[in-house]
């Protein structure tokens, strides 16, 4: 039977993030707006060492993972500036991602636009 600490499950969970981080982020914006940070529970912030704060880690990837949040606080500002993605749960993004299947450059160029405009995930 898996475990979490099987390598089996250990693929899968990262696959989950990496998906989560990435999927719909405006692919030709810079690193700030090509990624998503995901402000998820502590449990989860705790066991992949912070890096839900995944915008900081693309902009500043030599910042410890203890100062990833402290990092993703004093972005804010640019973060809401640039209009890059924040949102608050892997498996919504992930989930999404799924059901709307492999991005094409047309995909990604409308989602964004919605996401301008605060139509978000839909």
């Amino acid at each position: 039977m898996p475990t979490l600490r099987s390598p089996g499950s250990f693929a899968r969970s990262s696959s989950v993030r990496f998906v989560a981080e990435h999927y719909g982020t405006p692919w030709n914006s810079g690193q700030l707006a090509g990624t998503r940070t995901i402000i998820s529970n502590q449990v989860n912030s705790w066991f992949w060492n912070n890096i839900n704060y995944h915008i900081g880690h693309h902009i500043y990837p030599a910042v410890p993972w203890y100062n990833l949040q402290e990092l993703h606080t004093q972005m804010l500002p640019e973060i809401v500036r640039q209009h890059a993605i924040v949102d608050k749960s892997y498996f919504v993004v992930f989930f999404y991602a799924m059901v709307r299947g492999p991005e094409s450059i047309e995909q990604n160029i409308e989602l964004n636009a919605a996401r301008r405009l605060g139509i978000g995930l839909a």
